[in-house]
């Protein structure tokens, strides 16, 4: 079994939302897992980063790191949505039309990304 991350494109919920209707889980066996929260951007510094935005790049956040393509840091760990299954196709099965991505907050380098699936059940742009 593999673990996706799972949403859905109608519910913009997560397991800690305030509201207790955005706080159910996009599909019914769905539960909640912690994950590290990565805030990458695509400054060329923080020093850039900095002089565009009203916040120190460092006043937040601990790991500060200058990549390739940019800066990235890690903020509190956040609780998401996921699933089990066995592959990709059995997740279709169940829920029809998909996207598939890596997690939107995972370490652009470390590999510790997983796969993030949204069962596209409405209109989005």
């Amino acid at each position: 079994m593999t673990t996706y991350l799972i949403t859905r494109t109608s519910h913009w919920g997560t397991p800690d939302d305030e509201d207790e209707e955005r706080r159910a889980p996009p599909v019914p066996e769905a539960f909640a897992i912690t994950r590290p929260h990565w805030d990458t951007r695509t400054f060329k510094s923080e020093a850039e980063h900095d002089a565009r935005m009203n916040e120190k790049w460092r006043a937040r956040g601990t790991d500060h790191e200058q990549l390739e393509g940019g800066i990235t840091r890690r903020l509190e760990d956040r609780r998401v949505w996921a699933v089990e299954a066995e592959s990709i196709e059995e997740l279709f099965r169940r829920y029809g039309t998909l996207v598939i991505d890596y997690e939107m907050f995972g370490h652009p380098k470390r590999g510790q990304e997983m796969l993030s699936v949204e069962v596209y059940d409405g209109y989005r742009e």
